[in-house]
């Protein structure tokens, strides 16, 4: 009894310790707390993946200026931040809601592969603690796509696996999946969403529970406006996007990172046949501007909220619905690679989608693929485990190109005619666990790689990687010149081919200049059928002609001739010729044999030949016979030489080439008259 009372006693002391211990370690961290607490402070990407923009909040009764002052890492000492060495900016605040006022910034120009450290003031004087974040490289990179947080203040669904007894926040589980995405992918380059960050548009404590995991305030965010964003002003407080486009509505913008361009669209509004050309317009011009100002890069990822490719509920929204055909015309208009997309709360990948129909010559049954057409729409689940969509699996009574079969819906067009068995026609693979999601995206040169993870067991359940080899490169070669009358002679070739097996190739002839003798298939290509002519009028000739291998396939990584074009000049007729080759359509064989396209890129597409009169050198007077003539005009100019201010019509008799004009030149002419 006694030990037992001890026993008591010493716990009671303990308990009473920890207490106090708590009490002081908190005021030692309100102590050290700096005089300005930024709140809800985020990194938005920049353009590049050198800049940085950043966004935070403050109370409106203290907002005289926003200012970021940022420095590398490594210039601090002693954990201090090295104001001798940082670059302070200035931004802008404006009036936000519930009496806070938003800051906004950017920096660019940074550094790759640099750890920075940055502090944020509202008054230029007073400054935050001391935040940190790192750039990333110039080549290969690694970044999260994330779905649908939709914070509440509230639990999770009622099915989640997180939290069957509803005892589950969703702040709880945003949380949890931020801290396994800082655990385990530490070198992520920055987060993208698919929308419906917060449930409520202008819920500021929804706002708050989002930008609560310490990770954002150094993980850069590309949001996209949900429906659950709506049109409220807050989404704009909260987020300080790049190249939003001028006339466009808000949350239309991009950036790049690397040699990846990212285009975020805004798909939350609901639009009718009747004005959904008001909002295709806007994207139109968004996607215009974004391509045309980064025409080089490798891959096109586009982010927005209503998935038009889900096997989910809400896929037969009558908004959806009219969503779907506009959002793929547009997708097929720039060649997008992926779309990445949420709403529906469950996870999906289709197949390639190109022409509103499935890309059929694509071996879908491995994990990777190389070279495909078309692009790849991903739905994400969410991210906090608010609530789960289950799969549709009855057809809509409407628009007319869908259709119901056996109680699922499809695209009825060719070649989608057939049965299918428990899925729409678009949808690959579609996974509905219950649980919290994230992807992971690696991005190199060549290729994506797609891992999604389930975040109970943190098991990746898809993996899927697309390939782009490098392009094959066509080269068109031929003649500079050649005398009238005679032959020109042309050759494509091509470099960089893996089991090449059928060129198309088109080309323009000068047809004033050129006839067409012969057209020859070369290491082993042969011209299937002929050449096709089509009059482009003004003399000009297209050309059409189809080589096809019939030996499985031909690989090469240097030159390779595979096509002979030879013109007869026509007589009389002196000038400058154009050979230009317009196009070139290649495809051979995957590793499964299967027929694919293979990129090409021309490298030269024009040549130039200059058809002229053939002068014996003996011709002095270029009448185009050698007589009498040609000795009395070379006799004229009998001892004149190179320098003399005549030279330059003397020297056609200066046949010897010598550089004056002797009794050598003069017997040389003779002994080649013509009598």
């Amino acid at each position: 009894m006694t030990n037992y009372a001890n026993y008591k006693k010493f716990v009671s002391i303990a308990l009473t310790l920890c207490i106090v211990f708590s009490i002081l370690s908190v005021n030692m961290v309100v102590a050290a707390e700096p005089g300005f607490v930024a709140e809800t402070i985020t990194l938005q990407p920049g353009s590049t993946a050198r800049d940085i923009n950043f966004n935070w909040y403050s109370d409106q009764t203290d907002n005289a200026a926003s200012t970021v002052q940022i420095a590398k890492k490594v210039d601090m000492i002693n954990g201090n931040f090295p104001e001798d060495k940082a670059i302070t900016v200035y931004g802008t605040v404006g009036d936000a809601s519930a009496g806070k006022s938003y800051h906004k910034a950017g920096v660019t120009g940074l550094e790759p592969n640099t750890q920075y450290v940055y502090r944020v003031s509202n008054d230029a004087t007073t400054y935050s603690k001391i935040y940190t974040f790192k750039t990333g490289g110039t080549d290969d990179f690694q970044f999260i796509a994330v779905g649908d947080p939709q914070l509440t203040t509230g639990n999770q669904d009622s099915d989640s696996i997180h939290s069957a007894d509803r005892t589950t926040t969703t702040r709880a589980g945003w949380a949890n999946t931020l801290d396994l995405i800082s655990q385990y992918f530490p070198d992520v380059s920055f987060m993208a969403g698919t929308g419906d960050q917060i449930d409520t548009s202008n819920s500021e404590i929804q706002y708050t529970y989002y930008f609560e995991p310490n990770c954002l305030s150094s993980l850069p965010v590309a949001p996209v406006v949900g429906n659950h964003e709506g049109t409220a002003g807050n989404f704009g407080w909260h987020f300080n996007v790049p190249n939003e486009t001028p006339g466009s509505a808000f949350g239309n913008y991009w950036y790049t990172y690397n040699n990846a361009l990212f285009v975020v669209l805004n798909t939350s509004p609901s639009p009718s046949a009747s004005t959904i050309n008001n909002y295709i317009s806007a994207f139109d011009a968004t996607l215009k501007a974004a391509t045309e100002a980064n025409p080089d890069v490798s891959w096109i990822f586009v982010q927005h909220h209503k998935s038009t490719a889900s096997p989910a509920s809400h896929q037969t929204d009558s908004d959806v619905l009219v969503w779907t055909p506009e959002i793929e015309a547009l997708m097929d208009k720039y060649n997008v690679d992926f779309v990445l997309a949420g709403h529906d709360h469950i996870y999906s990948r289709s197949w390639f989608i190109q022409d509103h129909a499935k890309v059929e010559d694509v071996d879908y049954s491995a994990n990777s693929v190389t070279n495909p057409q078309g692009t790849l729409y991903i739905t994400m689940s969410t991210g906090s485990g608010l609530k789960y969509y289950d799969f549709r699996t009855s057809a809509p009574a409407s628009p007319a190109w869908v259709t119901s079969i056996e109680g699922l819906y499809y695209e009825a067009a060719t070649p989608f005619s057939g049965t299918l068995t428990g899925k729409p026609w678009y949808t690959n693979i579609g996974i509905q666990y219950k649980v919290p999601q994230f992807t992971v995206i690696d991005v190199t040169a060549n290729s994506v790689t797609f891992n999604t993870y389930r975040t109970d067991t943190m098991e990746s359940f898809d993996t899927y990687t697309v390939i782009k080899s490098a392009p094959a490169v066509v080269t068109l070669s031929g003649v500079a010149d050649i005398v009238v009358g005679n032959d020109a002679d042309y050759i494509v070739s091509v470099s960089g081919v893996d089991k090449l097996a059928t060129v198309t190739l088109k080309f323009e002839v000068d047809g004033a200049y050129f006839n067409g003798k012969s057209f020859t298939g070369l290491n082993g290509f042969e011209v299937l059928g002929g050449v096709e002519w089509t009059s482009l009028g003004n003399d000009v000739w297209m050309g059409r002609v189809v080589l096809v291998n019939l030996n499985g396939g031909i690989s090469s990584t240097g030159a390779l001739d595979i096509f002979e074009m030879v013109f007869a000049s026509n007589s009389n007729l002196l000038g400058t010729a154009e050979i230009r080759l317009v196009d070139a359509v290649l495809s051979g064989y995957d590793n499964a044999d299967k027929a694919v396209y293979i990129d090409s890129l021309i490298v030269n597409n024009l040549v130039q030949t200059t058809i002229g009169q053939y002068f014996s050198v003996y011709d002095v007077n270029r009448d185009g016979v050698v007589d009498q003539l040609d000795l009395t005009v070379a006799q004229m100019f009998f001892m004149a030489k190179e320098g003399d201010a005549n030279w330059a019509t003397a020297k056609r008799a200066d046949v010897n080439g010598d550089g004056r004009i002797d009794i050598e030149d003069l017997i040389l002419i003779l002994k080649n008259i013509v009598w």
